[in-house]
């Protein structure tokens, strides 16, 4: 998976958001197979909050025993796993990326009911981010449904370092646009990706989505808008970062 998802998420928190079928537990697993498919000791952790549903994508990609798969029941559930990381990680373990699929599918569920939501969300986001501070890259996909945004998106943009939108053109074909990447020469950058029993493959020279579907919202849309929920959020209250 050259540059888009290995050289640009080495370190922090990476935010891959997109409408339901787009394709991001199949970039997921296919970052998990690449980071661990090498000499280089160390565990892979997938938790799910989905079910277990991505199972069936597992043949697709080469996961040996250092990946280790968890799925989710409820968001104290997640907040739980997320903390085990952490704790295995100050007793030395060595992990070599985190995922989680989906990191706001609970919190989408319970934002309106359920007053302890956001202060969960918030402190299982802020536990991933210290996990990335240890160097450890930590991958997040986030639901998204029609034109409702993310969901979560204040405390989201308040901890990510890259944002990556994932866009479905048609039966098997897709784009990622960089939002908001460390490097922002690269902001804007597009990469084309395809989805087939064999896998992903990304880059340029994958067959065209011709017709299939209309144009995706330009990159500089969106940025216009995080920029703008970006200031609105330093005027409201948000969680601190760890010290």
């Amino acid at each position: 998976m050259a540059g888009i998802l290995i050289r640009d998420i080495v370190k922090g928190v990476t935010v891959l958001y997109g409408e339901a079928g787009c394709g991001k537990t199949n970039l997921a697993l296919r970052l998990m197979s690449e980071l661990c498919d090498s000499s280089e000791a160390g565990r892979c952790y997938f938790i799910s909050t989905e079910g277990p549903q991505y199972l069936h994508l597992l043949n697709r990609y080469r996961l040996g025993d250092e990946c280790l798969f968890a799925t989710a029941v409820s968001s104290e559930h997640l907040l739980r796993l997320t903390f085990e990381i952490l704790r295995a990680v100050a007793n030395k373990e060595k992990v070599r990326l985190v995922i989680v699929d989906s990191i706001n599918s609970f919190y989408r569920m319970e934002a309106a009911f359920e007053p302890s939501a956001g202060r969960v969300f918030g402190a299982t986001i802020a536990m991933l981010s210290r996990l990335s501070e240890e160097g450890i890259p930590v991958l997040l996909t986030a639901q998204v449904k029609g034109d409702e945004g993310i969901s979560g998106e204040r405390y989201i943009l308040f901890w990510c370092d890259i944002l990556i939108k994932c866009v479905k053109h048609g039966r098997g074909l897709g784009e990622l646009i960089l939002l908001n990447p460390k490097n922002l020469e690269e902001l804007g950058r597009r990469v084309p990706f395809e989805i087939g029993e064999d896998g992903v493959k990304l880059g340029n020279g994958l067959r065209e989505a011709g017709d299939e579907v209309s144009v995706p919202v330009p990159p500089s849309n969106d940025s216009q808008r995080i920029a703008s929920d970006s200031e609105q959020r330093h005027q409201e209250e948000a969680p601190a970062r760890p010290r």
